[in-house]
């Protein structure tokens, strides 16, 4: 199976769009060259207007927006040092730093607060816990998410040697329409093609979205289990109780 880095879909599945995007407390980060704006950007806005104008233009129309300035060698600078990570989620996180410890900003705490692409709780206990001294160097992560107004999307993790190596949707095309249905199913059929064991967990969209949402969901995520409205396929007791420790005692 080719393996790929979908960053987009990534975005799409672990970070949904904030409620609040676009409010003024929704930091506005420039990238400028001489002073003339390169690229402009605030989650939920389109900001592409504002390239070609100046940065002292932009404080001048929206004097009560935090803002991160930074010129467009320094972000040259920090993209290339980012490339000594493995992967894009990696290397988006080493720009991230670069920016809350070196920007210009009118208000460091409120541009740190306001960061986009935040850490996902999932990623973050998978890479960042002491869940990686349990689980498995090598091991998969299928997503199936359930809605009433469209289909099943599926979206996959693929660690190998304790490296995030692939995030995307799988391709399922060689797979029938019927087998398709049943997750034990795609998890079997992946787990071949991967030679890797793949852990299903299904799910409603809207409590994933609500989650994503969240920095710490594990309780919630503990009692849907438990409850059945998220099914682990294969069902396996240890994954139950690595949700069930983060959510009942916090760790």
């Amino acid at each position: 199976m080719e393996l790929s880095q979908d960053w987009r879909k990534l975005q799409r599945t672990f970070y949904p769009a904030k409620k609040d995007a676009g409010s003024e407390l929704s930091a506005v980060y420039l990238v400028h060259d001489r002073g003339v704006i390169l690229t402009a950007f605030s989650e939920g806005e389109n900001l592409s207007d504002w390239s070609g104008m100046t940065v002292e233009e932009f404080r001048g129309q929206f004097p009560h927006r935090t803002l991160a300035v930074t010129e467009c060698g320094r972000m040259e600078n920090w993209v290339q040092t980012s490339l000594a990570e493995l992967n894009l989620p990696a290397q988006v996180e080493r720009v991230r730093s670069h920016w809350a410890h070196e920007t210009e900003a009118d208000s460091r705490n409120q541009v740190l607060r306001a960061l986009p692409s935040r850490t996902h709780f999932l990623i973050d206990a998978l890479e960042r816990s002491w869940w990686s001294r349990v689980l498995p160097s090598s091991f998969a992560l299928l997503l199936r998410l359930e809605s009433d107004s469209k289909a099943n999307r599926h979206f996959i993790l693929v660690y190998r040697k304790g490296r995030l190596e692939h995030f995307g949707e799988p391709d399922l095309t060689f797979m029938s329409p019927e087998r398709r249905e049943s997750l034990g199913e795609v998890t079997r059929y992946l787990a071949e093609r991967l030679a890797l064991p793949v852990q299903g967990v299904q799910l409603l969209e809207q409590d994933w979205k609500n989650w994503s949402d969240q920095a710490h969901p594990w309780k919630e995520m503990a009692w849907a289990i438990q409850s059945k409205r998220v099914q682990l396929v294969p069902f396996r007791w240890q994954c139950v109780g690595l949700v069930a420790t983060r959510g009942l005692i916090g760790l």
